[in-house]
């Protein structure tokens, strides 16, 4: 595989300036799928902003490259836009994964996304049901990889890899930036507002979930640094 990133997307909550929540996710995502070389935070300042500067500079003494952003939407942008990488992971502060379901490494799932002009391919915080965003499902296995996926017209903001130079030609103009700095306007818009996006989740049907959210906005103090 030439060229995997990693792109973490973090915002200054009640927590900040700590940075424990991010380790704890960062962590986790290491002892899932290795080190990586390429790894970006991007920062959005709210809305504990009498805190966000420490914990911007905090951040600098963890990972090499940090900016700041208005909100999620204008950190995916940016990160999509100037980014030569072929394949990106998307990765919000507060997430863990449940290693011991996911069987294949980054590289074989990337090279599977590629063989099979995979959009996106997202880990999924519940077993592999229709429900929600989840209208449809369809499971594919990849007869090289031995991996399966489930067809989605779901295009979540959950832990997921983008193939980024089919992003970049069919999802990324669709993304709006709110003006006001707020949340929204990634998920909501290619899922809900785009009827031809389709992206993929990671194992069959019925495969135990992947993810599981320590929700750095509402528990900010309780078993998020275990």
């Amino acid at each position: 595989m030439k060229n995997i990133e990693l792109h973490i997307f973090t915002n200054a909550g009640t927590f900040a300036p700590d940075t424990r929540l991010i380790e704890s996710t960062y962590s986790s995502f290491i002892q899932t799928f290795g080190d990586f070389d390429n790894v970006f935070v991007w920062h959005d300042p709210k809305p504990n902003r009498t805190s966000a500067d420490l914990y911007h500079e905090n951040l600098k003494k963890i990972f090499t490259n940090v900016e700041k952003t208005t909100c999620f939407a204008d950190g995916y942008v940016k990160s999509v836009s100037q980014s030569k990488a072929d394949f990106m992971f998307m990765l919000e502060h507060d997430w863990k994964f449940y290693k011991d379901n996911i069987h294949h490494g980054i590289e074989d799932i990337c090279e599977t996304m590629k063989r099979n002009d995979i959009l996106h391919m997202r880990f999924n915080k519940r077993n592999n049901v229709v429900q929600a965003w989840d209208k449809t499902l369809e499971e594919i296995t990849d007869a090289e990889s031995n991996l399966s996926y489930c067809v989605t017209p779901s295009i979540a903001n959950n832990p997921h890899i983008i193939y980024r130079e089919k992003y970049v030609s069919e999802a990324l103009d669709y993304i709006k930036v709110p003006s006001n700095g707020q949340r929204g306007g990634v998920e909501q818009v290619l899922t809900r507002e785009v009827d031809d996006l389709f992206g993929a989740i990671y194992g069959k049907l019925n495969h135990e979930k992947t993810i599981y959210h320590t929700d750095g906005s509402r528990n900010p103090k309780k078993e998020l640094w275990k």
